[in-house]
């Protein structure tokens, strides 16, 4: 169940301010170097956004880094995998729909929610172009918290309603514009001692709910960097489970002719994703060949089909940590209508509007 955004922002300012009048400022009191077992998590949300102009990306947990599987028909592959010619053809922007399928953590992961109690789950995406040639690259971010009930279990996250519950769109819908964007997604865990895990809670409590779901539609890139500034410090530190930077994401063949596509990059066509951290790769690769993918689950091929996909996951590669994402790309016509930009957002300051291709995009392929 969805809580307002507006209820959610209100939350973390006031928290911040309450934390500074008390001399208990987040950012200002935070040690140096993490405590044990967890990650330096405020240097990377806060450099998250930094990403855009260029720079490396730097990565708070590398052994977590995520890597992406397709499940296709031939079944699961990595995303390197897939051909160039499965990108959407289309020369102008494109809307992708991005929808969470399941998360399952590996055993040792699960004896840290135990421990911890809660989780948050973030998916950012962001615009490299500007739409229309009007506004500046907007950025659109959804964050749930996953609270496991009494027998230690993680709800679905398919009952979270993850989608842009703060627009008029029925989905969570996503505008890239010439078919490039970049796309992050990171699942950490919540420490108890943190002011993030407070607000959390009170907000489970007051809403009745099992876990508090935010989203951050269309809203300019500068704003959400501020909110994240202000989420890492409540957050304080955290220990990762999938880390991810901001990746550039194709949707189209004609995106991939772009001179300012990056060397490696997401292919985005319509399916499902398998996201899992770089230390469980290889554990997952012994048994490729033997798992597919049911209603959002990694089960193996050979399960007893009258068993519920649940208790099929539970013992299918239960060392890997995953969650699934299903996406669906679709060209942006000129009869359907873009998000509306936030009010307040900057005018773009580049010469080369959406609608026409970049200079990469003109040239004819090979």
């Amino acid at each position: 169940m969805p809580i307002d955004r507006r209820s959610f922002l209100d939350r973390i300012f006031a928290a911040a301010a309450l934390s500074s009048l008390t001399g208990g400022d987040a950012s200002a009191q935070t040690p140096t170097a993490p405590p044990p077992g967890t990650h330096d998590s405020i240097a990377f949300w806060n450099q998250l956004y930094e990403s855009q102009r260029g720079g490396p990306p730097k990565l708070a947990a590398p052994e977590r880094e995520v890597r992406f599987l397709y499940h296709g028909s031939k079944g699961l592959a990595y995303t390197s995998d897939i051909p160039k010619t499965s990108l959407l053809d289309h020369p102008g922007d494109v809307a992708v729909t991005i929808n969470l399928g399941q998360f399952r953590p590996s055993r040792t992961d699960q004896n840290a929610f135990r421990q911890l109690q809660s989780s948050s789950l973030r998916v950012d995406c962001v615009q490299t172009r500007p739409m229309m040639n009007l506004f500046a690259p907007l950025a659109w971010a959804s964050l749930a918290s996953l609270f496991p009930d009494k027998q230690g279990k993680l709800p679905s996250l398919q009952t979270l309603g993850f989608q842009a519950t703060n627009s008029n769109a029925p989905e969570n819908k996503v505008t890239l514009p010439g078919g490039l964007g970049k796309m992050a997604v990171n699942i950490s865990t919540v420490r108890k001692e943190s002011m993030l895990y407070k607000i959390l809670t009170e907000a489970q409590n007051i809403a009745g709910i099992t876990a508090p779901f935010f989203a951050f539609p269309a809203i300019s890139i500068p704003a959400l960097k501020a909110i994240t500034t202000i989420y890492s410090a409540l957050e304080q530190h955290t220990a990762f489970l999938l880390n991810s930077p901001l990746t550039m994401a194709v949707a189209t063949q004609q995106a991939l002719l772009d001179e300012t596509r990056t060397p490696q990059y997401l292919p985005l066509v319509t399916g499902d994703y398998v996201l899992v951290p770089q230390a469980h790769v290889d554990e997952l690769g012994k048994s490729l060949d033997k798992i597919d993918l049911t209603q959002g689950y990694l089960v193996d091929k050979n399960a007893p089909s009258n068993q519920p996909p649940e208790t099929r996951a539970a013992n299918c590669v239960p060392d890997v940590t995953y969650v699934t994402l299903r996406i669906a790309v679709s060209p942006l016509t000129p009869g359907s209508a873009p998000p509306p930009a936030p009010a307040g957002s900057p005018p773009s300051s580049d010469n080369g509007g959406s609608t026409a291709p970049s200079k990469g995009a003109a040239k004819k392929k090979k």
